[in-house]
């Protein structure tokens, strides 16, 4: 364990088995300023996540038609307005 030895102010000298004069004091935050080169490809996920996050709010319908020896069968699906898909496809059908 250390061993406390007084307290100083400025240009006061201490005396122990050497003599100390305290000058100084300097300051710091502590913060640190650091690089990292992942960073970019961490920004450019982020984009894509919101992209692709808006892009699934985009209503789409598709619909199918497959001819069979003497059937013809149509079907189709929507992500969103289902009601009005089906007013749609029973229009198509008629």
């Amino acid at each position: 364990m250390g061993q406390f030895v007084g307290n100083l102010e400025l240009n006061e000298t201490l005396k122990t088995n050497s003599s100390l004069t305290l000058l100084d004091i300097l300051s710091s935050t502590g913060i640190q300023i650091k690089s990292d080169p992942g960073i970019p490809i961490i920004y450019f996920g982020f984009g894509c996540l919101m992209f692709s996050t808006l892009v699934s709010y985009i209503t789409y319908s598709q619909i199918w038609i497959i001819i069979e020896i003497g059937e013809l069968l149509i079907g189709g699906n929507t992500t969103r307005a289902i009601l009005d898909f089906e007013f749609e496809f029973f229009k198509l059908i008629k």
